[in-house]
């Protein structure tokens, strides 16, 4: 069977952090199951706008193996720390779009996702973000 490139699967569609969740709040987007991603294809495209004076938001990658009970945050090769990708300034902030790539170590996982993380203040209405995830589907055995 032929690869086949998906676009978009288990996109969120438009959501905002209306539940003001506290600092340092990990708020999950979808799950992928990793049967069906070919290996070395995953990315996440995101789209985060950050309208809360001073808030910052940053997005992370996750497995789990235990069907979801369980989330381990997952690095790079280097064990880097998530990257601020938008800050409020109360004003009328932009919406920052950008496409990460799934760390190796999710390939050897039953489940990844992508989240959220907000930092400094808490979350509101207006702070409102978006996961896609884009890979080439695993063949068929």
């Amino acid at each position: 069977m032929a690869t086949t490139k998906k676009h978009a699967f288990l996109d969120t569609g438009t959501l905002t952090l209306a539940a003001a969740p506290v600092p340092g709040t990990v708020t999950p987007g979808p799950t992928l199951d990793m049967s069906l991603v070919a290996t070395g294809t995953l990315s996440a495209k995101t789209e985060l706008l950050a309208e809360t004076n001073t808030i910052t938001l940053e997005v992370l990658w996750q497995t789990s193996n235990d069907a979801g009970a369980n989330w381990a945050r997952v690095t790079d090769d280097k064990n880097q720390s998530t990257t601020v990708l938008a800050t409020g300034t109360g004003g009328a902030d932009v919406l920052t779009t950008t496409r990460i790539n799934a760390p190796d170590a999710v390939y050897g996982c039953d489940l990844c996702r992508v989240a959220l993380i907000n930092r400094v203040v808490n979350g509101a209405a207006a702070d409102t973000y978006k996961f896609g995830y884009d890979f080439v589907a695993a063949k068929s055995a």
